[in-house]
């Protein structure tokens, strides 16, 4: 069995932890915030002002945790049901920012940003064919690369772009202080920049540095 194999089910897994956390801190937001509104109401009537405040306060707490979930529930959903086709059309722009959502906890503990692109960077109607579980692991293992070795109060931006008729997603590290040559030694060392290259391999892809800025690109056509 090769290096790579079996990696698939280790990524559903790491997600799948990771995501079930996500739900849980939700979950505990919003029945910490119902909890202070009970408490209010039974302090005080709420025409005083005091407490309306810390009333209102509290229901937008619960309503931006819901919509939190439901954009959790989501994606997930989405991830849950990748392994149903081994191959499918998938628009780039849509995998950046679903990994991103899928990943950002990650970045969080490490005390690091994740974002994508703005609007106005993405090419959002490129497309590829490919299997949806190493797809999404490709841009995953990418973004866990820089997750390993940029310091904290970095960031990590992603955007799917188009080069010369090849269809990519660019992942930017922003805010380091490693130079070009240092990133590439320190991501080369690390064991998921050599996962990353048997993914892209399967993939049919490839990886190339960036020549103007610190990051790669995950070429897949």
């Amino acid at each position: 069995m090769s290096d790579i194999e079996g990696k698939d089910i280790e990524f559903f897994g790491k997600i799948t932890a990771s995501m079930t956390h996500e739900f849980k801190n939700v979950l505990a937001i919003i029945k910490e915030s119902s909890g202070l509104m009970e408490d209010i109401t039974k302090i005080a009537p709420l025409s005083e002002s005091q407490h309306q405040e810390k009333f209102d306060n509290a229901l937008k707490t619960i309503k931006n945790q819901l919509n939190r979930g439901m954009e959790l529930s989501t994606v997930f959903n989405r991830f849950a049901h990748a392994p149903d086709r081994s191959t499918a059309e998938i628009n780039l722009k849509d995998l950046a920012e679903q990994v991103v959502t899928l990943s950002r906890r990650f970045a969080r503990l490490k005390h690091l940003t994740l974002k994508v692109a703005p609007e106005g960077e993405h090419d959002g109607n490129l497309h590829i064919k490919g299997n949806p579980v190493w797809l999404q692991m490709a841009v995953f293992t990418g973004i866990e690369c820089c997750l390993n070795i940029l310091p904290p109060e970095s960031g990590i931006i992603l955007a799917s772009q188009s080069r010369q008729g090849r269809k990519c997603i660019r992942i930017d590290c922003t805010g380091n202080a490693k130079d070009k040559d240092q990133l590439s030694a320190s991501l080369e060392s690390e064991q998921s920049w050599k996962d990353l290259n048997g993914i892209m391999s399967v993939l049919g892809g490839h990886i190339e540095w960036l020549e103007n800025a610190s990051g790669f690109e995950l070429i897949f056509e």
